[in-house]
C-alpha cells in the first residue's frame, strides 16, 4: 500500500456521502433500544440481588468435567476416526500395490 493509495482511500471515505449515510443508519439501529444502557445494568443488578444470585441464569458448563468443557473427548473421537480412515486407506493401498507387483512378477516369470 503506497501513500497515494492510502490518501485516496481516506479522501473517498471523507467525501463520499454514502459512507456518512450508512454510518448514520447503523448508529440509529444501534441506539434504538427500549432502555438506556445504565437502566438495563441497574435492572440486572437488582434482579440478581432480588433472586439471591440468580442461580437459574448460571451456565451449566461449570458442572462439566474439564475434558468435556474443552471438548477433548470429541477431538479424540474425531482423531481416532481420522486415524482409522488413514490406516484403512494405507492397508488398501499396500494390498493393491502388492497385488500389482505380484501380477507383474508372475507375468515376467511366464514370459521367461
Amino acid at each position: 500500500m503506497t501513500e497515494e493509495i492510502f490518501f485516496q482511500g481516506i479522501q473517498e471515505v471523507l467525501n463520499d456521502p454514502s459512507y456518512r449515510m450508512n454510518m448514520q443508519r447503523l448508529s440509529r439501529l444501534h441506539r434504538d433500544a427500549p432502555m438506556k444502557p445504565m437502566d438495563s445494568a441497574l435492572f440486572w443488578i437488582e434482579f440478581v440481588m432480588r433472586h439471591k444470585g440468580a442461580a437459574h441464569l448460571r451456565t451449566e458448563s461449570y458442572r462439566l468435567p474439564w475434558y468435556s468443557y474443552h471438548s477433548v473427548d470429541v477431538m479424540l473421537f474425531l482423531a481416532g476416526i481420522t486415524l482409522l480412515m488413514f490406516m484403512t486407506f494405507a492397508a488398501l493401498a499396500r494390498h493393491l500395490c502388492s497385488r500389482c507387483v505380484r501380477a507383474k512378477s508372475n507375468l515376467e516369470e511366464n514370459i521367461a
